[in-house]
C-alpha cells in the first residue's frame, strides 16, 4: 500500500515524501521483472496507478518515478561487450 501525502497542497519535502512512498513498490516491481532488460513502461504505469489511488497527483508522481528510475539506473552496472 502506498502512503498518501501528509497534507493537501504544497508542503516542504512533498517531492521526497512521494518518492519514498513509491520506493518499496518500485523495488518489488523491479525484482519481479527478473530480466536483464528492464521494461520500465509497465512499472511506471503501476506506480502511477498506485500513486494516484493513494492521493498523489500526476505532478507529484512524474518526477518521483523519474528519480527512482534514475537512481536505479545508477546502481545497475553497464554491460560491457
Amino acid at each position: 500500500m502506498i502512503r498518501p501525502p501528509r497534507a493537501d497542497g504544497v508542503y516542504k519535502d512533498r517531492d521526497l515524501d512521494c518518492q519514498e512512498a513509491l520506493e518499496a513498490l518500485f523495488l518489488d516491481l523491479v525484482r519481479e521483472a527478473d530480466t536483464a532488460f528492464l521494461d520500465l513502461q509497465p512499472i511506471r504505469a503501476r506506480l502511477i496507478e498506485a500513486g494516484l489511488a493513494a492521493g498523489w497527483s500526476p505532478q507529484d508522481l512524474d518526477p518521483a518515478v523519474a528519480e527512482l528510475v534514475r537512481c536505479y539506473a545508477m546502481k545497475v552496472p553497464a554491460i560491457n561487450g
